[in-house]
C-alpha cells in the first residue's frame, strides 16, 4: 500500500463508510449521482454519527447539491470536514462571466455562508452544529418539525 492518504469517493451509506475506514481510508467522500437515489445531505448525518463511533480520525467530505452558503452550513453542521462544489456550478459561472463570473459566484457563496453563520450565531466554522439546522419531516403532505 502507499504512504499517501486514501480517500474513498461515492459513499452513500454508513456501512460503506465503515468498510472504507476499516480498510484504512483517511477520508470518505459522500457524493451521489442523483439518479433517483438519496441526496448526499440526507445521508450525511447518519454516516458521520456511525463513523464517529468507531473511526474518529476519518474525515468526511461532501459534494452534491451545494449551490448556496446555506448548503455549506448544513453540510458542516452534519459533520463534513470539507465541502466541494460540483463541476457544473463553477463552469456555469465561468460560462456566464468568465473569470469575473467565477469570482462573483465564489464571493456570493462565501457571503451567503457568512450571513448564515451570523444568523445562527456562529462566530467560527467550528461553532456550527446540527442544532443550527431545522429538520423537517413530510408526513401525508404536511411538514412537521423533528
Amino acid at each position: 500500500m502507499t504512504g499517501l492518504p486514501i480517500i474513498v469517493r461515492g459513499i452513500m451509506n454508513p456501512l460503506d463508510a465503515m468498510a472504507a475506514a476499516g480498510a484504512g481510508a483517511s477520508a470518505v467522500w459522500v457524493t451521489g449521482n442523483f439518479s433517483g437515489g438519496a441526496s448526499p445531505i440526507s445521508v450525511m448525518r447518519q454516516i458521520v454519527v456511525t463513523l464517529r463511533g468507531h473511526h474518529i480520525s476519518t474525515e468526511v467530505f461532501m459534494s452534491g447539491g451545494i449551490r448556496r452558503g446555506t448548503d455549506v452550513l448544513k453540510a458542516i453542521a452534519f459533520g463534513a470536514t470539507a465541502v466541494f462544489l460540483d463541476p457544473e456550478t463553477p463552469l456555469w459561472a465561468l460560462y456566464q462571466g468568465q473569470e469575473e463570473g467565477l469570482n462573483t459566484m465564489l464571493e456570493m457563496l462565501n457571503e451567503e455562508l457568512r450571513l448564515s453563520m451570523v444568523l445562527t450565531h456562529c462566530l467560527e466554522v467550528a461553532d456550527i452544529t446540527d442544532k443550527h439546522v431545522i429538520h423537517m419531516l413530510k408526513i401525508d403532505n404536511v411538514l412537521a418539525r423533528m
